[in-house]
């Protein structure tokens, strides 16, 4: 029988960090196999960390704090999601929170405040330890919340970070946050960027201040009506000038007043962006207003122009912008997960070239919950 102890360490460094690329699972596995292998895997099996509550990662720290001193985890690529907290509510209770009384819903909202309060207690100390860690050599990052206000900050400067996603409501994501990343940069080297939340506009403003110099890679998901502003947003990141789209004019009109005078430049907030994502869910019109109705198919017309003046006005960069019904259920939690993971393992993740390439099986509808 081969002895695994003649193979130098560094070479079963290598191979466990490359085997820890799901999550945890690997790592768990590798640590349970022997002495041997405990001992070998010990700075690599936390290569990869995902968790999905709270309890998880206040477990994981006092796990940490009963290993060896010289257990020195390097998290490259950590996955953190709340949607199941007890302080986060599903659709279906909605509906049963509509036919309350006026009574119960008062002291439902005072019960919901309290246990918010009291997640919100231990989530601050367990989040700033675990970045505390992790941020020095945290390399893609993931954070998925719904229906949940997450106060997560960012007080660290993340030097290896390269891929962000996010969606729903993190404290440090939010736009006035992201606007105060720039002196010094929270994110030096990020590239890659995917995130899911409202005001995505204002977002997109604000990222210049956190990565302006390094992003390559935006995708926007989930677009919905609010976000009538985002093409001018994505226009300003560009470095394409704003031109409105005559109201009735036809398609060979649009394509000539997307054109802008070969004088007039603008300057990117993004200079190095080269691939643009844009998946939008929301119905193309009609509704109970005209008005807003308009709005939208006006916002629809200037989405629809950027892919064409990112082909004629700028070299080597992609825009691709998806229009396509919503569905009940997208399964967002699991889309992104399943992103994450194909990432660290040199898959494409999010950043594929076609909506036909999207629709894979992870994606399909699921039961309304």
């Amino acid at each position: 029988m081969v002895n695994p102890a003649r193979l130098p360490t560094e070479i079963w460094r290598e191979i466990t960090t490359l085997a820890c690329t799901d999550g945890g699972s690997t790592g768990r596995s590798l640590a349970l196999t022997s002495k041997f292998f405990h001992s070998q895997s010990l700075s690599t099996r936390f290569h990869s960390l995902s968790f999905d509550s709270l309890q998880r990662v206040e477990d994981f720290l006092v796990f940490l704090r009963e290993q060896p001193k010289d257990c020195k985890p390097q998290i490259a690529h950590l996955y953190l999601s709340f949607t199941g907290e007890p302080a986060s509510s599903t659709p279906r209770f909605f509906l049963a929170y509509a036919r309350m009384k006026r009574s119960e819903r008062a002291e439902y909202d005072r019960e919901a405040k309290a246990t918010k309060e009291l997640w919100d207690e231990r989530f601050r100390p367990a989040a700033a330890a675990l970045f505390t860690l992790a941020a020095p050599t945290l390399e893609t990052l993931c954070l998925v919340e719904e229906r949940l206000q997450v106060p997560l900050e960012f007080p660290h400067t993340f030097p290896k970070l390269e891929e962000l996603t996010w969606k729903g409501w993190f404290e440090g994501l939010q736009p006035a946050s992201l606007a105060l990343y720039d002196n010094p940069y929270k994110f030096p080297v990020l590239r890659r960027v995917h995130f899911i939340t409202h005001d995505k506009a204002h977002v997109v403003d604000a990222l210049a201040a956190a990565a302006s110099s390094s992003l390559t890679h935006l995708r926007i998901s989930e677009v919905l009506r609010a976000d009538n502003r985002l093409p001018d947003a994505l226009a300003r990141a560009l470095g394409i000038p704003t031109v409105l789209v005559p109201a009735g004019a036809t398609t060979s009109t649009q394509d000539a007043a997307a054109i802008p005078p070969s004088d007039q430049t603008v300057s990117a907030l993004f200079p190095h962006l080269r691939n643009v994502v844009v998946l939008c869910t929301a119905a193309s019109g009609g509704g109970w207003s005209g008005h807003y109705s308009g709005i939208w198919l006006d916002a629809l017309d200037r989405f629809h122009a950027l892919p064409r003046k990112c082909e004629r006005q700028l070299d080597g960069v992609r825009m691709s912008f998806w229009d396509r019904p919503g569905r009940p259920n997208e399964r967002w939690p699991d889309r992104l997960r399943h992103d994450w993971t194909n990432r660290m393992q040199g898959g494409p993740g999010c950043w594929v070239e076609s909506i036909e390439e999207e629709e894979v099986d992870i994606y399909e509808d699921g039961p309304f919950e």
